[in-house]
């Protein structure tokens, strides 16, 4: 056999590993669901409000193509165990609106003391039509969903205000509407992460979001969404802005965004490289990483050990 032969014989083995590897990880990786914990300091937290606990949960996509109907109960019972003081949550509860069943599956909700929530795109399918029904869901589980407006509640020692808009992805959110006359300091909820572009500076201490999955599929190392994000095709063909925000913490103009990958799929029951998650951040009172410049993230955020789930398994 020649150099070349070989050469060939080498390249086509290493192709057929590595699509072996991409077709079995992005089959197993949907089914698997991180717990991931932060400890966060958000510049100008009143003293009262360190040791809050935030669980922030988001694209459940239930009904929908992957394991969203599995994913979320394990979920809820995964953060309730963590007695967070606030949970938020982030929108596309069904996909495609399709609540008409399995909204038992939120049903421990009621079991958490202070719960709030937004609605995503899927949320908004066929211009609301299903919305109202949604929200009734949430509703009667004591959501009260954050439509453009805000609420002032008390957490430990302090207070905080937690806002709310419509789906930034598809033309819904007013965040002057919602943050209008609110008191410091400020918790925003939107689906997507590009409504930090269109905040004045400073205008929330914190924005958690979702919407990109992570990129779903994931093949780009950054955390900027870029064409090798299935996420990124998406965009396009929907003729929707892109978000430029893919996954994880980021900086953006004096306020710190969280891109959450969220629980279940849409259009696809795969993933790669981009985990199924829930989200713990607990507020703390010092940057734990001062040595870091004060217009990165990094400075504020310091990631603690995570643990990865499967529904019907214990703890790994």
């Amino acid at each position: 056999m020649s150099n070349r032969s070989r050469l060939f014989t080498l390249a086509a083995a290493l192709i057929g590993a590595l699509a072996a590897l991409f077709i079995w990880e992005s089959r197993r990786e949907p089914r698997t669901l991180r717990l991931r914990r932060f400890r966060v300091h958000l510049p100008g937290l009143p003293s009262g409000l360190a040791g809050t606990r935030i669980a922030f949960l988001s694209d459940f996509h239930v009904n929908g193509p992957g394991h969203g109907n599995e994913l979320t109960p394990l979920a809820l019972d995964l953060v309730r165990r963590e007695d967070p003081d606030l949970l938020l949550l982030g929108g596309d509860y069904f996909d495609h609106s399709r609540c008409h069943q399995h909204a038992c599956l939120f049903d421990r909700l009621r079991e958490f003391a202070l719960v709030f929530g937004i609605l995503g795109n899927h949320d908004l399918h066929r211009r609301g039509r299903y919305s109202g029904a949604i929200v009734k869901e949430l509703g009667s589980r004591g959501v009260p969903v954050l439509w453009n407006r805000a609420e002032r509640v008390a957490l430990r020692g302090g207070e905080i205000t937690i806002a709310g808009v419509g789906d930034p992805y598809i033309g819904y959110a007013d965040p002057r509407e919602a943050l209008q006359g609110t008191a410091e300091p400020r918790i925003l909820l939107a689906h997507a992460p590009s409504i930090v572009e269109r905040l004045p500076p400073g205008a929330a201490a914190l924005v958690l979001a979702g919407h990109t999955h992570g990129g779903q599929i994931r093949l780009s190392p950054f955390d900027r969404l870029t064409p090798l994000d299935s996420t990124w095709w998406l965009d396009r063909l929907f003729r929707h802005p892109p978000q430029r925000f893919l996954r994880g913490f980021h900086w953006v103009n004096g306020t710190l965004l969280y891109v959450s990958h969220g629980i279940g799929t849409t259009r696809l029951p795969l993933r790669f490289l981009a985990p199924p998650e829930a989200v713990l951040i607990e507020l703390v009172a010092s940057a734990p990483h001062p040595e870091e410049p004060c217009d990165q993230a990094a400075r504020y955020v310091e990631e603690l050990p995570s643990a990865t789930h499967q529904p019907g398994e214990e703890d790994r």
